[in-house]
Order: structure tokens, then sequence, then C-alpha cells
């Protein structure tokens, strides 16, 4: 039997969030300010935020219902498939938006387990 790597995992979603806020320029207010070596950037820790989301037993997913895994998921593979489909937009809101919440549940989820 594997051991649960789900602390790693929770831990490695961290660091990426981490990584992403670090890039981000202070004053950027939309994707269209961003130089196109940061968006590629995040778009790269997004991946593997979505990669480590679908290692995750369900066991540990359940600790966070409110978060939308699936479409975690779905957006990893996007960029990984699509990438001529992604839409700014819709990047910049989920590192604006989403990865606090994110966080905010990692954390939580670390504590629990």
């Amino acid at each position: 039997m594997r051991p649960d790597r789900s602390a790693d995992l929770l831990r490695d979603i961290l660091d990426f969030i981490d990584r992403i806020e670090s890039w981000m320029p202070a004053d950027a207010t939309s994707a269209v300010g961003l130089d196109e070596k940061t968006l590629y950037a995040i778009l790269h820790a997004l991946q593997y935020i979505g990669k480590a989301v679908s290692r995750l037993p369900s066991a540990t997913a359940d600790l966070a219902p409110q978060i939308p895994w699936a479409k975690i998921r779905s957006m990893r593979n996007l960029i990984a498939h699509d990438y001529a489909g992604i839409d700014t937009t819709v990047v910049w809101q989920t590192v604006k938006y989403r990865l606090p919440e994110l966080r905010a549940a990692i954390e939580a989820m670390l504590q629990r387990l």
C-alpha cells in the first residue's frame, strides 16, 4: 500500500501559490499588465497545482468540500492541452480571487491531517 502523501501535496500547492503571489506585480490590475514570462510562469505553476490536486486522495479533498477540485483539475488540463484556449481574464481572476481561498482551505486541511 502506498503511503498517504496528502500533507506533502498540500504543502506543494502552498509553495506554488507562494510563487505565483511573488511573481504578481503589486500594481497589476489585470492580466494585460503581465509580461509574457510572468504569465507563462503563472500558467506553469497553475498546472503544478492542478496536478497536485489530481493526486490528492478523495478523503483529503473531502476535508474542504467548498473548494472546486474538479475545476482546478480542469484548468490544469486546459493549460496543458488547449493552451490556445486560455482566457487570461480567467487566469487573472483565479490568481486574484481564488488562490487566496485555496490557500486558506489548504492551511486548514493541513491542520486537520
